[in-house]
C-alpha cells in the first residue's frame, strides 16, 4: 500500500511545536479513523507538535505491524500519519496508521523496515509540518491536499530548492491551498490573509497537476513559480524582484495551464510566461513588470489587466489566440506578437501606451474588433494585409476615455463612456 488518495496535510509554522519530522497528516475515510492530530488545535497545548514520539518502536522485517513495549498508541490514532525518524532497519518517512490493536501494536499502510527486522525505532505521530521542504512534496500523491496555514505577516522562508519531480493526474490532482480560519479546497483567504512562501533564489517548481490556491509568492530566481502539464493558479500572487534580466514571476512551459484571480509582478522579465499551448489567463492582474504576458500557440486572455509594462501582451505566435474583455494601459507596446494571423482580439480596452497593437503579420485569418482605443502615441503597427478592405483597428473600434476609477493603484473598473460588463475590469486578486 502507500499513503492513501484521501490524506489531507497540515503545514503550519505558527505553532511552536511544528517540525519537518512530525507526522503532518491525516487521512480522514480511513476506517475508524480518530482525532486529526495534525491541526494545531488537536496537538499538545495546541503548540503544533506530536501527540505521541515514541522512542522504542519495532517491526518485523516486511511485516506491517508497528509494536512499542512502552504502549504509546491509542484508538484516536488511526488515520493519523507517523513520522518515523530513525532506527535500526527503519526507513525514514511517513506512514499511516491504518488499524488499531493494542496500547502497544499499530497496523501502518506498509512496512517502515527493509533489510532485517526493525528495532529502537523513534518517530512523532501527528503534530503540524513547519516548512514546506522537496522531500515532503515528492511523498505527496495523486489526491492529495497540502493545507498551508496563513495570516497576516505568515512567510515560509525556503532553506533549500523545491523541484517536485512527482505529478498528480487529470483525475486526482494534488492541491496545495493557503487558508486562514476555514480548512477547505475552496476556502475564501484573500490579500494579507495568504501565506507567503518567500523562495529567494531557491526554486520552486511543481510537475503535472499541481494546482495552487490562496498562495503569495515572493521569488528572484529564473522562473520563479513553475508549473507543469495541467497546473491550475487561483487567487495566487507571485512576485519577481531580481534585477537580472530575463526572469519570470510565473513560468508554466506545458500544456494546459490556467490562471484565475491571480497577480503577478517581474521587474525583469515577464510576469506570466505561457511555453506551451491551450492555457488560459482569466481576470489575472500582471502589472510593472517588462513583459505582462508572454504567450504561445492557442492561449486565451480573458478579464486580464495589464499595466505599466514595457510589452503588455508579447509572443512569437498568437495562432488561434483569443484575448477578450482585456485592459492593456500604460505600456511602451500594448500588445506586440511577430504573427497573430489567427488571433481574436474583441471587446478590449487599449490605452495610453505608445503602440497600442504591434503585429508583424495580421490577414483575413484573424480578427480584432469593438476595442476601444484611447490615448495611446500610434494605434496600430503592422504589416499590409492581403485585402484592403480588411481594417485595424476594426469596424466596430472606439476612441473613448475609459475613465477608471484610480488606474495608479490598479484599480480599473471604468466610467460611462464604456459598459463595464463589455470590458475587462474584476480585480479579483485579492
Amino acid at each position: 500500500m502507500a499513503i492513501a488518495a484521501t490524506t489531507q496535510w497540515e503545514i503550519d509554522k505558527t505553532g511552536t511545536a511544528a517540525a519537518a519530522t512530525n507526522g503532518g497528516g491525516f487521512n480522514p475515510s480511513q476506517k475508524s479513523a480518530g482525532t486529526n492530530y495534525s491541526l494545531k488545535a488537536n496537538t499538545p497545548s495546541a503548540a503544533g507538535g506530536p501527540i505521541a514520539a515514541p522512542t522504542g518502536l519495532a517491526m518485523t522485517n516486511a511485516s506491517t505491524t508497528l509494536t512499542d513495549a512502552a504502549n504509546p498508541f491509542t484508538p484516536q490514532m488511526v488515520g493519523n500519519i507517523i513520522y518515523i525518524v530513525s532506527g535500526t532497519n527503519f526507513v525514514p518517512g511517513w506512514y499511516e496508521i491504518t488499524a488499531y490493536t493494542s496500547a502497544g501494536q499499530v497496523t501502518l499502510d506498509r512496512t517502515a523496515v527493509s533489510g532485517g527486522d526493525g528495532t529502537s525505532g523513534v518517530g512523532n505521530i501527528g503534530g503540524c509540518i513547519d516548512l514546506p521542504a522537496d522531500a515532503f512534496f515528492e511523498q505527496c500523491v495523486p489526491g492529495n491536499t497540502v493545507f498551508i496555514k496563513g495570516g497576516t505577516g505568515v512567510t515560509y522562508t525556503l532553506c533549500e530548492a523545491i523541484s517536485v519531480a512527482k505529478s498528480g493526474t487529470s483525475t486526482a490532482p494534488i492541491f496545495v491551498v493557503g487558508y486562514n480560519d476555514t480548512r477547505s479546497i475552496g476556502c475564501t483567504c484573500d490579500g494579507a490573509n495568504r501565506p507567503t512562501i518567500a523562495a529567494g533564489a531557491n526554486t520552486l517548481t511543481f510537475a503535472s497537476y499541481w494546482l495552487l490556491r490562496n498562495i503569495v509568492v515572493t521569488t528572484t530566481e529564473n522562473y520563479g513559480l513553475r508549473g507543469g502539464k495541467g497546473a491550475l493558479f487561483v487567487n495566487c500572487k507571485s512576485t519577481n524582484s531580481s534585477a537580472s534580466a530575463n526572469r519570470r514571476a510565473f513560468y508554466c512551459g506545458n500544456d494546459g495551464a490556467r490562471f484565475v484571480d491571480c497577480e503577478a509582478i517581474c521587474t525583469k522579465g515577464s510576469a506570466i510566461t505561457l511555453a506551451g499551448t491551450s492555457s488560459n489567463i482569466l481576470w489575472c492582474y500582471m502589472h510593472d513588470s517588462a513583459q505582462g504576458c508572454i504567450i504561445a500557440s492557442s492561449n486565451a486572455l480573458v478579464g486580464v489587466v495589464i499595466d505599466t509594462c514595457t510589452t503588455g501582451i508579447s509572443g512569437t505566435y498568437g495562432y488561434y489566440g483569443l484575448c477578450l474583455n482585456c485592459t492593456i494601459d500604460n505600456c511602451a507596446n500594448g500588445i506586440s506578437l511577430s504573427k497573430g494571423d489567427t488571433m481574436l482580439a474583441l471587446n478590449n480596452i487599449i490605452s495610453n501606451c505608445s503602440k497600442g497593437v504591434v503585429l508583424g503579420n495580421y490577414n483575413e485569418a484573424a480578427w480584432w474588433d469593438y476595442n476601444d482605443f484611447y490615448n495611446n502615441s500610434t494605434d496600430t503597427t503592422k504589416v499590409p494585409t492581403r485585402h484592403a478592405t480588411l481594417a485595424l483597428p476594426g469596424p466596430h473600434d472606439i476612441d473613448a476615455d475609459p475613465g477608471y476609477t484610480d488606474s495608479a493603484n490598479g484599480d480599473y473598473r471604468t466610467g460611462g463612456n464604456v459598459d463595464d460588463t463589455g470590458f475587462g475590469v474584476r480585480l479579483g486578486v485579492g
